[in-house]
């Protein structure tokens, strides 16, 4: 306990929170908003963006540049304006696909890290950075809430954009080549223009070479609980594959 109290104090701008996946722990820290990115390698993740513009694809999927058509897989959904659109963010270790959501529409994309550069292949995947940009002046708000992890709440689990801004949160302290589930909602208020990429939230994986190596007890505290998050996802996939 005194070690993690030391760690939260050695990083004034991060939460800590102790998650806890199937009995196991793993901390989990959030930290930003930053005006800078956190991620020094992107893999990839996924893009919300024209939130009023629907012959756009609103959901892209896949490897870093997600700017690039060949990159990414598309899914066309609607947006609601002043209201939840519920989002998710997930990995499948087991068939390598990362898997968005919005509302009804679900977007995949294949072979995430078979199709990544070995270079960026073989670093570790540190961070999951969440960007909220609003660079088109109006009145409208960008807001994600109610933010779990394998469905266990973060600690800041309401980020907020401003108007003509980019915001960066970064969430560390687990491995993302693992599985994992990103959820939560995104909020819209106020009015958007009809830009596709002037307001958008990017969600993306990779490394971030400034972040500082634990000590060896934190390791231990965090594989452990990794381990166990895996398995409890894996498991819940294959009933679900089962029963289908």
């Amino acid at each position: 306990m005194l070690m993690l109290r030391n760690l939260l104090l050695a990083t004034p701008a991060a939460l800590l929170v102790l998650v806890a996946a199937s009995g196991a722990q793993a901390a989990v820290v959030v930290s930003g908003p930053s005006a800078t990115a956190y991620l020094t390698s992107e893999a990839g993740g996924e893009r919300l963006r024209a939130f009023n513009r629907p012959s756009e694809a609103e959901l892209f999927v896949g490897k870093s540049d997600l700017g690039v058509g060949g990159n990414r897989a598309n899914g066309q959904a609607s947006y609601t304006q002043n209201g939840d659109n519920a989002f998710s963010l997930e990995y499948d270790a087991d068939t390598d696909q990362l898997i968005g959501k919005l509302k009804s529409t679900t977007t995949i994309y294949n072979n995430f890290l078979a199709n990544l550069s070995p270079t960026i292949s073989a670093l570790s995947f540190n961070t999951l950075q969440i960007a909220i940009t609003d660079r088109a002046a109006g009145a409208g708000l960008i807001t994600l809430k109610n933010l779990k992890l394998n469905n266990v709440a973060l600690p800041t689990s309401t980020l907020g954009g401003l108007d003509n801004t980019t915001n960066y949160w970064a969430v560390t302290g687990y491995n993302f080549k693992t599985d994992f589930v990103l959820s939560g909602d995104l909020a819209l208020s106020g009015t958007f223009g009809t830009s596709a990429e002037l307001n958008k939230v990017d969600i993306l994986v990779g490394h971030n070479a400034n972040l500082a190596i634990p000590e060896p007890a934190t390791w231990a505290l965090m594989i452990g609980g990794f381990g166990l998050a895996g398995a409890a996802l894996r498991a819940k996939r294959r009933l679900e594959r089962a029963a289908a």
